[in-house]
């Protein structure tokens, strides 16, 4: 969470996934996930169709990933983003 500080997003609550405000950024869903994905090489899923307001929501789910891969977020999120 303090590597993405500034970006907008949701809170867990428990669990292994992480929400991104993709509607506050300017972007839909789709469009963050194929930026990140081919700019800054994170795989994230669009929330489109998970109901009504998912559909400004992007998914990261960090269930199996290394810490040591979670060090340069905050820099993959800025190659995808600015």
């Amino acid at each position: 969470m303090r590597q993405l500080d500034g970006y907008p997003l949701v809170r867990p609550h428990g669990g292994w996934s992480l929400l991104l405000d993709t509607a506050t950024l300017g972007l839909a869903p789709g469009e963050a996930s194929e930026r990140l994905f081919h700019r800054g090489r994170v795989a994230a899923t669009p929330m489109t169709g998970w109901g009504p307001s998912g559909d400004r929501y992007l998914r990261l789910v960090f269930a199996n990933e290394p810490t040591d891969r979670l060090g340069d977020l905050r820099e993959r999120f800025r190659a995808a983003f600015g």
